[in-house]
């Protein structure tokens, strides 16, 4: 048997003397098992206080609900269902919850599921996304809603040394949430348009050995409206690589490389934004036990990623440090 409770509060102000938003929230958690049978339970009540830029204050108030249960036939099979519920000031959303594992004996794992969810993004949540999200007295929150989400993952683990996984999901969803850019150039808006999404994923993780450590991943993502046209600035193509070694506990090092595919700054995919790739590296190396030198490098290859179609990221960066230390 397990269960918890918290409780937590975040002030969000972007501007001080402007728009404000402070949330605070109740969660809690019960799970227990009973010989073959597992019950999950969560509840989280919260309260978003919103001042406006005329000092008029706003509440608006949420609750989402989850219980799940089923079966579990030892470490081999799971087979659970439920229901999750979340309230807004406008809608109430019920999504049944089916999930399915299955465990073979080489290290294969199977898991599957439907779960449609819904996500409430408020004004912190949105700029926490995109920094030039523009505030205003009417925004408050939005909801994304995937009223269908399938999921399927396979797993393959070997001695707790390299693991392989691989997955698909396909979900829709109405008014689904994106950025646009709006009239004051260089900030940006929410819009919605009803979508169908579908994402893939292959990763590789080889835990630290004698021959260094390595994890990759590759995902492909598209989220199309109903004239097959690409939710603005979604990648549908990205990749990320990293190796890492240690030798005779003296040097350390880790080299990192991404890419991102192209992706599209308007609904009618009429302006394309660039992918490219991100090369960067970090150096440790001991010179004696009290002496360090650090070494970092971002944007090796000076590839400056445009950031929101308008914004490029810094560019080549190198930063060196040097640590001494007295016992």
């Amino acid at each position: 048997m397990q269960y918890g409770a918290k409780l937590k509060g975040d002030l969000f102000a972007q501007n001080l003397g402007q728009f404000s938003e402070n949330l605070i929230s109740a969660e809690g958690f019960f799970n227990t098992r009973y010989e073959f049978i597992e019950i999950f339970s969560n509840i989280a009540i919260r309260q978003q206080n919103l001042t406006d830029s005329s000092g008029n204050s706003f509440k608006n108030n949420f609750l989402q609900v989850s219980g799940l249960g089923g079966i579990v036939v030892g470490r081999t099979m799971k087979l659970l269902g439920g229901i999750d519920i979340t309230s807004t000031p406008n809608d109430t959303y019920l999504s049944p919850v089916v999930k399915y594992s299955l465990r073979f004996m080489n290290g294969l794992f199977l898991i599957a599921s439907y779960n449609p969810s819904t996500t409430i993004l408020f004004n912190q949540d949105k700029v926490a996304a995109n920094q030039y999200f523009k505030l205003a007295d009417s925004s408050a929150f939005s909801v994304l809603r995937k009223k269908h989400n399938l999921n399927a993952v396979l797993k393959y683990e070997y001695e707790k040394l390299i693991e392989f996984e691989t997955g698909l999901s396909w979900f829709m969803s109405d008014a689904y949430p994106y950025y646009k850019e709006s009239a004051s150039r260089g900030l940006f808006t929410m819009s919605g348009a009803d979508v169908k999404g579908f994402e893939g994923f292959f990763s590789a993780t080889f835990h630290p050995g004698i021959f260094g450590r390595f994890v990759g991943e590759v995902k492909f993502n598209t989220i199309q409206d109903d004239f097959s046209k690409q939710i603005p600035y979604a990648p549908q193509f990205e990749a990320y690589a990293a190796y890492g070694n240690n030798y005779d506990k003296t040097i350390s090092f880790d080299i990192r490389v991404g890419y991102i595919g192209k992706s599209f700054a308007d609904i009618g995919n009429t302006i394309e934004i660039d992918g490219g790739i991100d090369l960067g590296i970090n150096v440790e190396y001991n010179y004696i036990p009290n002496i360090k030198i650090f070494l970092s490098g971002t944007d090796l290859l000076n590839t400056k990623i445009m950031k929101w179609g308008k914004y490029e990221t810094p560019g080549l960066n190198i930063m060196g440090e040097y640590n001494f230390h007295g016992n």
